[in-house]
């Protein structure tokens, strides 16, 4: 994906796509390359959520997921199974993270 001004450093034997903003563009394929992931709000019973982490609303947390405490979870976000969300770490909304993910001291989103 390139830019009409970068065409000319590209190698004459190189295909290019020309588009008028390159990451815009890579933007739009990648989400059809990986569409959104379809999930029902809710959290597993076999999952530990200390009482101090804030969740927020629309979440679906999976199976034996932890989340220890004060922990924040941004609205809409989906983690998978067998996650530990570690002390003090906030996600922002929309996150989504596949299974087997232990995030420790950050912020994310």
């Amino acid at each position: 994906l390139l830019a009409a001004e970068a065409v000319s450093h590209l190698p004459a034997t190189t295909i290019g796509l020309i588009v008028p903003d390159p990451y815009r563009s890579y933007g739009k394929i990648a989400s059809l390359l990986y569409p959104k992931v379809a999930s029902h709000a809710g959290i597993s019973p076999h999952s530990s959520i200390h009482p101090t982490a804030k969740i927020g609303q629309n979440c679906s947390i999976g199976a034996f997921t932890v989340i220890e405490e004060e922990a924040i979870i941004g609205d809409n976000c989906l983690i998978g199974p067998n996650c530990v969300i570690g002390r003090g770490v906030t996600l922002g909304e929309n996150c989504y993270l596949e299974s087997h993910i232990t995030i420790g001291y950050s912020v994310i989103g």
